[in-house]
């Protein structure tokens, strides 16, 4: 399995779900998704949906009604804007 394939596994996945209950290990690739995971889980926003990673390698949420998106850095700062 490459990298990318291992980020694409989570892709449709819940910040909860990936921050709490799948038990990913803390090692590349997972590590920079689980950081962006609980970021977005302290947020309130546990139930948004990974997307992927943007060109930059910060971590992409889309809220439950795809009315937003945020982008997750890896010291965990959110940026975030209408779809």
């Amino acid at each position: 399995m490459t990298y990318d394939d291992e980020i694409n596994a989570l892709v449709g996945k819940n910040a909860g779900q990936i921050a709490m209950t799948l038990d990913l290990p803390y090692i590349h690739p997972y590590g920079s998704v689980i950081d962006g995971a609980i970021a977005v889980q302290e947020s309130l926003r546990s139930t948004w949906i990974f997307a992927g990673m943007d060109s930059e390698n910060n971590t992409v949420w889309i809220s439950p009604d795809q009315v937003w998106v945020s982008h997750v850095d890896s010291d965990g700062d959110i940026k975030q804007r209408k779809l």
